[in-house]
């Protein structure tokens, strides 16, 4: 008993220094001469689960279960390899017999949890996690995995928190910085965002995965030329870093090197032929044709697989552009079809068309002409904000690009401040945005001019704060609205087969988008008849196709900016496009996209019903 300690030691002295696969050889050695030392056993186990060897693992952990049938964390570690090798009903259930023996075994509960969140099931892993973290508040896993499922689901804030909980616990993770600055991000929160990313950088500076963080951070700053730089010498570096080449392609393909991004992830693709983020970005920068079978039939069969639900979603969407790109349209309305029923199942919070129903009539009873003018007597005069408001996927890409060609237009994105602080604000407390109002509006401006310290214009280019002119005009009386409309077939069929970008919950069903859709144009004809006509234009993409200068100039005096034409002619690849409109705005301005609904339109259902409407 005494040498077998010693030998264990041993191995547990090479696996401290990183060397596994010596220390698995030890672990190896020990068991060839007592299979049933269960300590070496759950020593091998975990040994070969880090270095991959799944099923030798398996097999220890199970020898280590049977000698010890009561011990929870045996069963936890068995539960744990079922998970790896995809076996999420036997590690569920595995994970139940440890939690049976011992409710406060945390592995168990986060293997359970992340069989839940593989499934899909969001919200089940999240309560998972948070029992964990209740009854191991110091444990760092619990706190990150609880993030990462909260993330999941969109639940954003609260995954902020549990990943700022994470690194507290735990000051050197480079994965809960990164995680944290990913979300960050999303949250619109840039300038925290570049800070995570650099303070993960100085954590490991000389490795590939610091030099993706100090990408990520630049990105943030919005430098992304430097950023591909940066990943390029990462990739020379570590020619095979999982997260290097596939960043490198997103920048390339939103600075419009279209070219060039497909073929990095056509590298990214060969060095990790299982990656379904890789296939889809290729998909998604080019027009894909028969040169790119291989890469279509690779993606097709793992959309037959049994893939994740993000993937699984992911992989259809792709596959629907092929097949459009391909001009088969039936085929490429099924994909779209399956990648939407996928993306339904990964909700937490489904669209209630009732709800919402309820919720635009309480704005349009509660923010009359005269109440609209007594709260701008209170607001910000700040006029640099410009709010390009409409329809997801109804030309804003489109018209930012050209209006920021102008020296005095700068460009935010689509920033979520206001609809993150408007969601907590209820209409019929009418006087509590006489309270928050100001501070607010501060808070706003330090965003949204972070990037463009010195226009005269900054454009926020989020298009459903059109459900919020309201309580913008409030914050900001002389902020200006461009109201962006286009045929509502080509509108909402575009959603319907676009991968958005975070929880669109309505997005996902056609019955649901056209309900959504016809709120929008009650919403509009609403803000029409209260906000003055001083602070808000109307522009049709269709008009912006047929006359881009045009429709420019009418923007620009609305602007109360002068124009030159030559603005037009200047280069805009610099500007960075981080939308799911990158693709098309990249592209000469063209007409296919107007009237695309006609080549759907045996399979539009409830969009027919909008065919009569106008905004």
């Amino acid at each position: 008993m005494e040498l077998e300690e010693e030998v264990i030691a041993l191995a547990e002295a090479h696996a401290a220094a990183g060397r596994l696969v010596d220390a698995a050889g030890v672990t190896r050695s020990i068991l060839q001469r007592n299979a049933r030392c269960t300590p070496a056993l759950i020593l091998h186990g975990k040994l070969c689960s880090v270095l991959g060897r799944q099923t030798e693992a398996f097999q220890a952990f199970r020898s280590a279960a049977l000698l010890l049938p009561g011990d929870a964390e045996s069963l936890a570690l068995l539960a744990n390899v079922l998970l790896r090798s995809g076996q999420l009903s036997g590690a569920a259930e595995c994970c139940g017999k440890a939690l049976a023996i011992d409710p406060n075994c945390i592995e168990a509960y986060l293997v359970l949890g992340r069989c839940h969140k593989e499934s899909g099931h969001w919200q089940t892993a999240c309560d998972i996690f948070a029992e964990a973290v209740r009854r191991a508040p110091e444990h760092y896993e619990a706190h990150f995995e609880l993030g990462a499922a909260l993330e999941s689901g969109y639940r954003l804030e609260e995954a902020e928190r549990a990943y700022r909980h994470a690194i507290n616990l735990s000051p050197t993770s480079l994965q809960a910085y990164g995680s944290l600055g990913r979300v960050q991000a999303i949250l619109g929160q840039g300038i925290e965002a570049a800070a995570t990313f650099r303070s993960a950088y100085e954590l490991a500076p000389v490795t590939s995965s610091g030099m993706v963080f100090l990408a990520k951070a630049l990105s943030e700053e919005g430098l992304p030329a430097e950023a591909c730089d940066v990943l390029r010498r990462a990739d020379e570096f570590q020619p095979r870093d999982p997260e290097a080449l596939p960043m490198l392609g997103r920048l390339l393909r939103e600075l419009g090197t279209f070219d060039e991004a497909a073929a990095v992830y056509a590298r990214a693709i060969k060095h990790y032929p299982n990656a379904v983020s890789s296939y889809f970005d290729y998909a998604y920068c080019k027009r894909l044709d028969e040169t790119d079978d291989a890469i279509l039939g690779k993606l097709a069969e793992m959309a037959k697989s049994g893939l994740k639900v993000e993937d699984a979603a992911l992989a259809e969407y792709a596959l629907g552009k092929a097949a459009e790109d391909a001009d088969n349209f039936a085929v490429a309305m099924s994909h779209f079809e399956r990648a939407n029923r996928h993306m339904l199942a990964r909700l937490t919070e489904p669209f209630d068309p009732q709800s919402d129903s309820a919720l635009i009539d309480k704005i349009i009873a509660t923010t009359s002409d005269s109440e609209l003018a007594r709260w701008a007597r209170y607001g910000n005069r700040d006029a640099r904000p410009v709010f390009v408001v409409g329809m997801i996927r109804s030309g804003t890409t489109l018209l930012e690009q050209l209006l920021v060609r102008h020296p005095d237009i700068g460009a935010a994105g689509e920033l979520i401040f206001m609809p993150r602080h408007a969601s907590k604000f209820s209409y019929s407390e009418r006087d509590a945005i006489l309270e928050r109002g100001p501070a607010l509006a501060e808070e706003y401006l330090a965003e949204l001019t972070a990037g463009s310290p010195d226009k005269c214009r900054i454009i926020d280019k989020m298009p459903l704060n059109h459900r919020i002119v309201g309580y913008i005009h409030a914050l900001f009386p002389n902020a200006r609205f461009i109201h962006c409309r286009r045929d509502p077939l080509d509108t909402c069929l575009s959603i319907y087969t676009t991968p958005l970008n975070g929880a669109v919950p309505f997005a996902h069903d056609k019955g649901n988008i056209a309900h959504f859709y016809l709120g929008y144009l009650r919403l509009m004809d609403h803000w029409r008849s209260v906000l003055p006509s001083a602070n808000l234009i109307e522009v049709d993409y269709e008009s912006v196709v047929a006359d881009n200068l045009g429709e420019v100039r009418r923007v620009a005096k609305f602007l109360e900016l002068d124009w030159d034409d030559s603005y037009l002619r200047a280069d805009s690849k610099s500007q960075s496009v981080r939308t799911p409109s990158v693709w098309q705005v990249r592209q000469p301005i063209y007409r296919s996209s107007i009237g695309r609904w006609e080549r759907f339109e045996p399979w539009l259902g409830e969009f027919k019903e909008l065919r009569s409407k106008s905004v």
